[in-house]
């Protein structure tokens, strides 16, 4: 699934146009439109540290078998903008259930102003700080809800 060639610069403008084409033929419209794949949402009493040490640990994650993402709504408590362009969020569910840190790597950009509340796609994962491991989400997409 992966390929690597040397081209020219003055010749790149010209091959991309040529890759882009031939890729357009070979695939469908809906095809070419950005899909996120979700499993759902995760009940507050599953959104645990133990539950994404099971995730972390059931991989290897990759291509053809990937990593479980999940789906939901969120109120945002807090967010603050780290290395000028990941937004670092305090979320808790619509019920009141359950806070819980979150990471949004390169995201200022595609939402430079936080909302009050978010729907995001999302991963469990594990934050290692300082020798404490802690249940964080992973963002991978967010809109205004």
């Amino acid at each position: 699934m992966a390929a690597g060639l040397s081209i020219r610069l003055q010749d790149f403008t010209r091959f991309a146009n040529a890759f882009d084409q031939v890729v357009r033929e070979q695939l469908e419209p809906d095809q070419l439109q950005p899909l996120i794949a979700s499993d759902g949402g995760v009940p507050p009493q599953e959104m645990t540290l133990e539950t994404a040490r099971s995730i972390v640990d059931g991989g290897p994650w990759g291509q053809g078998f990937i990593e479980p993402m999940f789906d939901d709504v969120f109120e945002v408590r807090s967010s603050r903008v780290v290395g000028e362009r990941h937004w670092k969020l305090v979320l808790q569910d619509p019920d009141h259930r359950t806070i819980v840190d979150a990471i949004a790597f390169n995201a200022v950009e595609q939402l430079p102003r936080m909302p009050d509340r978010i729907r995001a796609a999302y991963r469990l994962d594990i934050n290692e700080w300082r020798g404490i491991s802690s249940l964080q989400l992973r963002i991978e997409y967010m809109e205004s809800a």
